[in-house]
């Protein structure tokens, strides 16, 4: 990297917020620079226009690391310190944050402050950042206001009426005089997004989530019909998801290395016997969900129909409403003041699976390890996020071509199904790696990009590809894609933000890093 450009960095961010050595930088990450405020990005933005030096900003949460470079050498822009609540409007339910806000963070300051609102739930971790969250997923925009985005350029924008400082609906509305520029700017990546305000939701008074086990394969196909007719008719009104062995153990746990001779191949039997010693059920997949019901009667009909509708078709079904949430956290504070270690119970698994729960309690429970860092671990990963229409057929064929091509490049893929509205589901296909193992980055990348021509080729395309997954999009039939590509260049000119998104490869190349 140019000299003058780290200097100038420093002298933006500080010499201890510019990472330049150990295990977060790579031949590909040249740097990792961590701004705290606005202004900084903008000058981080401009010093890196001036040298030509390709930009990967993210904001929090375990699902960065599709974010970094895994093509053109750049500098990641980590956006984590920048994790104030700016504001909070109790009358409208509008919350006001930074990139490097967590649901974890925002759900306890709704708490402490008593709100009558809660987080719309969108099925994201609650380490992820509530604005890194709703630019990635696919409704996540719909809940969201006045974006302060920092464009390519340096420039720095409100969306809507943000631009105008006394517009008192500014927060509130997200259509403004001239044209509606959020999706245009975040999910084309000509802007970074330093500031938004989120909708939120009334908390129900009768809250109640859900937790349901598959165990044998045949079972998944009735439980998506299933669930498409309870979207459909509005009795689950959030995102529900769907996670196979492979996901959970990544949730629960350590990759056992120790028992698989160093190979990177998971076998399925190998993985379900180390989840049973994780969880207290044997898994093939398990599902969570949520109703917001606001009086006892809407609480006990919803109930009854989700339990109509997967009740036969599941190996167990559980719901935890408030009353029971704190029996079993009675019953887990008494077991724990006789043992240190313990089977864990399907409180400590719904607290930890599902995003729900927690807005009921704390999560007080913690992983095997506290102190997990994919990146300083060296521990990556390539994704695939295929759009599916809500349907069994679909899903099932998707799936097999997937589980298919990994078990013959020798990986096994953790699955994640996010179903965010009543239509299509996002089938969420993670291939983790070692980054220290030499020749394993290739590998995986050739597995991720066999699977994603395979999805290709059948028709099942992503809504928001990764940065790495863009050059292997055929060219459409229509003029969208020189659309694209010359507004990039316009507000991106030397094509240095996520250079390797769709289109930039046709703009003005960046300048190699010196």
């Amino acid at each position: 990297m140019n000299l003058n450009a780290l200097y100038s960095f420093q002298a933006i961010v500080g010499p201890d917020h510019v990472i330049t050595e150990g295990p977060l930088t790579s031949s590909r990450v040249l740097a990792v620079v961590r701004p705290n405020r606005t202004t900084a990005v903008a000058a981080c933005v401009r010093t890196a226009q001036a040298d030509g030096l390709p930009l990967y900003p993210v904001s929090r949460g375990p699902d960065d690391g599709s974010k970094w470079p895994t093509g053109s050498p750049g500098v990641v822009l980590d956006l984590g310190l920048m994790n104030q609540i700016i504001a909070l409007d109790e009358q409208m339910g509008v919350l006001t944050v930074q990139p490097g806000v967590t649901f974890k963070q925002a759900s306890a300051y709704l708490r402490e402050k008593g709100s009558r609102f809660t987080l719309v739930g969108i099925g994201a971790a609650a380490d992820a950042s509530l604005v890194g969250s709703a630019i990635e997923q696919d409704l996540g925009l719909e809940h969201v206001s006045d974006l302060e985005v920092v464009l390519a350029t340096g420039e720095i924008l409100h969306t809507g009426l943000g631009r105008y400082t006394n517009a008192r609906a500014k927060y509130l509305s997200r259509t403004g005089a001239g044209p509606l520029l959020d999706h245009l700017l975040v999910r084309h990546h000509l802007g970074i997004v330093t500031q938004m305000s989120i909708w939120l939701a009334p908390a129900p008074s009768h809250f109640q989530s859900f937790v349901y086990v598959l165990r044998r394969p045949e079972q998944l196909g009735p439980v998506i019909d299933a669930l498409r007719e309870l979207r459909l008719k509005e009795v689950i009104r959030s995102t529900a998801t769907l996670s196979n062995d492979f996901d959970l153990l990544g949730l629960f746990g350590i990759y056992p290395w120790q028992a698989y001779a160093g190979s990177t191949a998971f076998m399925r039997r190998l993985a379900r016997a180390a989840l049973r010693r994780r969880i207290p059920w044997d898994a093939l997949w398990v599902g969570d969900g949520a109703l917001f019901s606001h009086c006892r009667a809407q609480a006990r009909v919803e109930r009854a129909m989700v339990r109509r509708a997967l009740g036969r078709h599941v190996s167990r079904l559980m719901f935890f409403d408030r009353r029971r949430v704190s029996f079993l956290a009675l019953v887990e504070r008494v077991l724990s003041s006789f043992s240190a270690r313990r089977r864990p119970t399907p409180f400590d698994v719904c607290s930890r699976l599902s995003p729900y729960v927690g807005q009921l309690l704390p999560h007080h429970t913690q992983r095997d390890t506290a102190d997990l860092d994919a990146h300083r671990d060296r521990c990556e990963s390539y994704r695939l996020a295929p759009v599916l229409p809500f349907r069994s057929e679909d899903v099932g064929r998707a799936l097999a071509l997937a589980e298919k091509t990994a078990h013959e490049l020798g990986y096994e893929p953790a699955v994640s199904i996010q179903m965010s509205n009543a239509r299509t589901i996002e089938m969420m296909a993670t291939i983790t790696y070692d980054r220290a193992s030499e020749g394993e980055e290739d590998r995986a990348r050739a597995c991720h990009d066999a699977i994603f021509r395979e999805l290709i080729t059948s028709g099942y395309y992503p809504s928001r590809p990764p940065t790495e997954a863009q050059r292997l999009l055929p060219d459409s039939d229509d003029a969208f894609t020189s659309a694209v590509v010359r507004i990039k260049a316009a507000l991106d000119p030397r094509g240095v933000l996520l250079p390797d998104s769709a289109g930039a490869a046709q703009t003005a190349p960046a300048r190699a890093p010196e």
